[in-house]
């Protein structure tokens, strides 16, 4: 065993604190969250960014979005292209890895720095830079272990048919959409319709994320490990298998806001199904 602390890192994707009670939201309870908030430290004077991913990207390297010349973007949905057959992954890897903006050798992430510390550095979410990566890019940046979408448009979609593991497509059964289940973002009959119908979507990803971030933390219980989990709630197009219960009868929120409200309440209860798994190095 060691001295050295353990450190899990949730990223809440575009959480703003009015979504959370101990900030003042008043139509529903976010008891885990306000429990880290209480118990913990507050930054409330910090600037990330306005959009989810430089605000990552942000994180990761220190640098704000204000840096001129910093930021290039790579093209996302180039992972459609292989659910419709059009590329091989093979070909989009050698493509992102000879455009875009490719890390110096002397830039420096904030997994090698727990790295170089001893550390074991995992990364299980939301991909962490850019709008499309690669396993070997991952790698570069630090993260010894990585699991998830390595496709910034694909994250809009919750049912992903297929996700990535050190660089390996690992599919996910009864997943059927190529676009992982996308939709528009605001409401209507058709949308509602369309958000409902569950054909084709069977596993929503925040479940597959928990899984795999239990996993990670049995495999790793012996060792100082940094753990950083970038989701994807409760970024829309909004998309949630039920309703959470603890909004499901409110008189106050539409149903489109109910369920907007279950992917935050989803997100606050990963850190609950953690605790309930009893995990060795609680």
């Amino acid at each position: 065993m060691t001295d050295s602390p353990n450190v899990i890192l949730i990223y809440g994707d575009d959480l703003g604190r009015g979504m959370l009670s101990c900030y003042g939201q008043q139509h529903f309870e976010t008891p885990n969250i306000d429990r880290l908030a209480n118990e913990g430290m507050r930054f409330n004077h910090a600037y990330g960014c306005a959009f989810c991913a430089p605000s990552r990207a942000s994180m990761l390297t220190g640098l704000h979005d204000c840096h001129n010349g910093t930021w290039t973007y790579t093209q996302g949905g180039l992972y459609d292209r292989i659910s419709a057959g059009e590329m091989t992954l093979s070909q989009i890897t050698e493509l992102l890895h000879t455009t875009g903006l490719q890390a110096d050798p002397d830039d420096i992430f904030l997994a090698q720095i727990a790295e170089e510390a001893g550390y074991v550095t995992g990364q299980i979410g939301k991909l962490e830079w850019g709008f499309a990566t690669t396993g070997a890019r991952i790698r570069r940046h630090g993260w010894q272990y990585h699991y998830g979408y390595y496709d910034h448009a694909r994250c809009h979609g919750f049912y992903p048919p297929f996700l990535f593991e050190n660089g390996d497509p690992t599919h996910i059964r009864g997943n059927t959409h190529a676009d992982c289940g996308v939709h528009l973002d605001w409401d209507s009959e058709e949308n509602r319709a369309r958000r409902q119908n569950r054909q084709g979507k069977v596993v929503y990803s925040q479940d597959i994320f928990n899984e795999k971030i239990v996993e990670f933390l049995r495999a790793h219980q012996d060792k100082p490990f940094f753990l950083y989990h970038p989701s994807q709630l409760p970024h829309g197009p909004i998309a949630i298998p039920d309703i959470h219960p603890a909004v499901k009868h409110s008189s106050e929120l539409t149903t489109f806001e109910k369920e907007y409200a279950s992917m935050i309440l989803k997100l606050g209860d990963s850190g609950d199904y953690l605790r309930r798994t009893r995990t060795p190095w609680d």
